[in-house]
């Protein structure tokens, strides 16, 4: 936001900014209007499965069928297993989360894990998307 601020007119580009604790990063900053916001977004992760030389987040699964390539569970994952992937915010401080995740049915069709704990955010709630922040983890959304 800073860079857009002092200057409004920079490009969606690589900057090196600051962190909290005096640190320079190498981040890619979008410029443009994002989720009805304006620009000054950092990017924190980014990851195009519509690219063949894009590999999954360790501890992923690559599913390619049709020519639709996915990350998901290890196939053999008993029921109730969780992934997770953690993208680091280099102490850059935030006030708002915007993203975009294509998902796509695999299996069954039930999202909801109707026998795990739903109100626990470190249990197995969901089969899909779970987007949280901070530490404790703070829900943002589930997809």
């Amino acid at each position: 936001e800073q860079i857009k601020a002092n200057w409004p007119d920079s490009p969606s580009d690589y900057y090196i900014i600051a962190d909290s604790n005096g640190h320079a990063r190498h981040v890619y900053c979008h410029m443009e209007e994002l989720c009805d916001s304006k620009g000054g977004w950092m990017r924190v992760a980014y990851l195009n499965m519509s690219d063949s030389t894009e590999e999954c987040p360790p501890g992923f699964r690559l599913y390619d069928e049709n020519g639709v390539r996915a990350c998901g569970r290890p196939q053999s994952s008993p029921a109730g297993y969780c992934q997770s992937v953690k993208f680091p915010s280099y102490s850059i401080s935030y006030s708002q989360v915007c993203g975009r995740v294509t998902g796509y049915q695999h299996g069954t069709t039930n999202a909801i894990y109707p026998h795990g704990e739903t109100n626990n955010l470190n249990a197995a709630y969901v089969d899909g998307v779970s987007l949280t922040h901070g530490n404790p983890r703070q829900h943002i959304w589930t997809f």
